[in-house]
Formats: C-alpha cells, sequence, structure tokens
C-alpha cells in the first residue's frame, strides 16, 4: 500500500511526505520519505515532545525504510539517512561560550559565574546521520557560531540510548571572561567538548586546562627552542682564534 505524496504547510515551513506500508510479512515493511523547508523547528519540538533542546529554520530530508510491529523491532530494523541544516537558532541546554569563560576562570583561580542562560547560539548548524543496526552515526556536523565553529562526530545507541560523541570547538573571536577582560588564552585554540550520558540526559565534559597546560608547554619549549638557536648563531658568528683563547668566558654565555 502507497500513500499519495502529501504537501503541507506547519510551522511557517512547507512538509513533504510520501510512504508505502507492505503488510503482506509477518513484519510489516514500510518506507517513508520526508521534507521540510522553512521550518520553525523549536516550536514544533516543543508542542510533540514537550521541550525544545534545538531552536531555528530548518530545512530537513529523511528516507528511512524498516520492518517491525514493536518500538524495539522497528528501532533494530531502522535504515536510513536523515540530513539537516538550522539556521540562525540555538542548542539548548548548554552554553559552550560559558562553559570555556568557567574553565578559564577556574584556570586562574576564579569561581563560575551561575546566572547565564544554558543556551548556544548558532548562525548555522548542519550535519548528516546515517541509520542501520540500531545505531545512529554522524560524521560531518558543523557549527558556525559568532565566536565558535564546532566540529563533531560520534554515534548513538537507539535501543539503550547512549550516546558517544566528540566534538571540537575552535575560539575564532575573542571570549570575554568573568570580568570583561578578554580570555586570550583561547585565543587559536581547538578544544575537545565530549558529549556522553544518553540522549535524553547528555553530559557534556569540556576539557580546556589540559589544553591550556598543552599550549604553556608548547610556547615553553618555543622560547627554549628559539633561545638555542639564537646561542647558536652567535657562536657560529665568533672568529675561532677567540674561542680558543675565551673557551672558559664563552662557556658562561653560550647555551649549547
Amino acid at each position: 500500500m502507497s500513500l499519495d505524496p502529501m504537501t503541507a504547510k506547519a510551522y511557517e515551513g512547507t512538509v513533504e511526505a510520501k510512504a508505502s506500508l507492505d503488510v503482506r510479512q509477518d513484519l510489516p515493511a514500510y518506507t517513508v520519505s520526508k521534507s521540510v523547508t522553512g521550518f520553525q523547528v523549536g516550536p514544533y519540538l516543543k508542542d510533540f515532545i514537550g521541550k525544545d533542546p534545538i531552536e531555528g529554520t530548518a530545512s530537513m530530508k529523511a528516507d528511512f525504510a524498516g520492518r517491525g510491529l514493536t518500538e524495539e523491532e522497528i528501532l533494530k530494523n531502522l535504515a536510513g539517512v536523515f540530513s539537516f541544516r538550522f539556521e540562525n537558532g540555538a542548542v539548548n541546554g548548554i552554553n559552550v561560550p560559558k562553559m570555556l569563560r568557567d574553565a578559564v576562570g577556574l584556570f586562574r583561580g576564579q569561581r563560575p559565574v551561575p546566572d547565564e542562560d544554558l543556551k548556544t547560539d548558532f548562525a548555522l548548524l548542519s550535519g548528516s546521520v546515517h541509520v542501520a543496526d540500531a545505531l545512529a552515526v554522524n560524521k560531518d556536523l558543523k557549527m558556525e557560531a559568532p565566536l565558535l565553529r564546532v566540529s563533531g562526530a560520534g554515534r548513538v545507541n537507539l535501543l539503550t540510548k547512549a550516546v558517544d560523541y566528540g566534538t571540537q570547538v575552535a575560539v575564532v573571536a575573542t571570549l570575554k571572561g568573568q570580568e570583561g577582560e578578554p580570555l586570550s588564552e583561547l585565543a587559536g585554540l581547538t578544544v575537545p567538548l565530549k558529549i556522553t550520558g544518553t540522549y535524553d540526559k547528555p553530559e557534556f565534559g569540556l576539557d580546556v586546562a589540559s589544553v591550556l597546560k598543552d599550549k604553556a608547554v608548547q610556547e615553553g619549549l618555543d622560547r627554549l627552542k628559539k633561545e638555542v638557536e639564537i646561542s647558536k648563531d652567535v657562536e657560529e658568528k665568533i672568529p675561532e682564534e677567540v674561542k680558543e683563547k675565551l673557551p672558559g668566558v664563552l662557556d658562561r654565555f653560550i647555551k649549547k
């Protein structure tokens, strides 16, 4: 049985969908194809699941096939691709700039500032999800925000809800600290943000401290390398006859 293609207006956007259902087998089989454009995803999620983990104007396309009657059967046999593009929106439940500010503050010996909205604004968020064997896998997440660029990849187990996802947060503009001062430590750095837990109760881990320590170590090594190169350059310019006459004196001034 096939359902005629349908087009409708909803949530300020356009929805197109078609589907088929085959009940001639023990486990009914189905296909679903759906696309939306100009769709306000925040109000839609609020109406259907009672919360809006993401806001923005959405363009999405989904093509899935599967079979089953129970939720477990459907999830085990689901296969397909879902692509998305959200513009001028926000991810709710996490404030990445605040996490960066707090982490640098702790590194400086400051206390976190509690009162900030748990949301991360973005200009663009896009990616695709491939579903098979009860796993939803993403390898191409991209987010562009006023202060940040984020890339990500990982997977979600649809049966257990377990999340194993990693992102890289690049600071592309100067963040302000707790007192309004620029956080120069983060300039040009890329910080790993790990997402675990379950998709309905995610846990976020941002490891800024180790990145700052690595940066400090690298800067120290760069300074040492520069000093060694300067010392070698000075030594090469000293005539050999001078080196022979003043070996002890030179050793105190030239680092080898």
